[in-house]
């Protein structure tokens, strides 16, 4: 059972980030934004461009997220067999996982505003962390714990927590730059 959500959970992954690939430009159109801001070392349109960038990541995301509380079925219909019992598991599956797009947007603007400041390491280590050390100790910790639920846990978890340690790298760095 694990083997198989573990197989949907991979293929509802790459629907999702498809899906997040609309939200990707305000992301990719922030960028020379918010690095010329900051060689203009113009503060207020760097954060109202990320702000910018953050809200239509936010608005992508709850969509994608609409999408899979409203339709997780069809969704893993793409890439299940008819096999109503797999389907059902997985449509579960997709409701928990799906949590997390909101927050996937936001944590990419972190990354970008990091990169833009010059800090490319901290965006270096955040873009490591989401993507795969939160990743790995949460499934050792609540594939045990809370079986199948726990693996479509760990990337809204993951995000959750992305965030908060990108909010300490993004404001750690505003109070160097005062």
């Amino acid at each position: 059972m694990i083997g198989t959500s573990l197989y949907v959970l991979g293929d509802t992954s790459l629907v999702g980030r498809r899906l997040g690939a609309i939200g990707l430009a305000s992301l990719n159109v922030s960028i020379p934004l918010i690095s010329k801001a900051y060689g203009k070392r113009r503060r207020d349109m760097k954060v109202y461009y990320a702000k910018i960038a953050a809200f239509g990541a936010v608005v992508a995301g709850l969509l994608i997220t609409a999408i899979g509380l409203l339709i997780p079925e069809y969704l893993a219909m793409a890439f299940v067999a008819n096999e109503p019992e797999i389907i059902k598991n997985a449509a579960y599956g997709i409701r928990l996982y799906f949590l997390a797009f909101p927050l996937v947007g936001v944590n990419l603007v972190i990354t970008i505003y990091l990169q833009s400041q010059k800090q490319t390491t901290k965006a270096f280590i955040f873009s490591l962390l989401r993507g795969l050390i939160l990743i790995i100790i949460l499934l050792l910790i609540l594939t045990p714990t809370l079986k199948i639920p726990g693996v479509w846990l760990v990337m809204p978890i993951t995000e959750i927590i992305a965030l908060g340690v990108g909010l300490i790298l993004v404001r750690n760095r505003k109070l160097k730059t005062r």
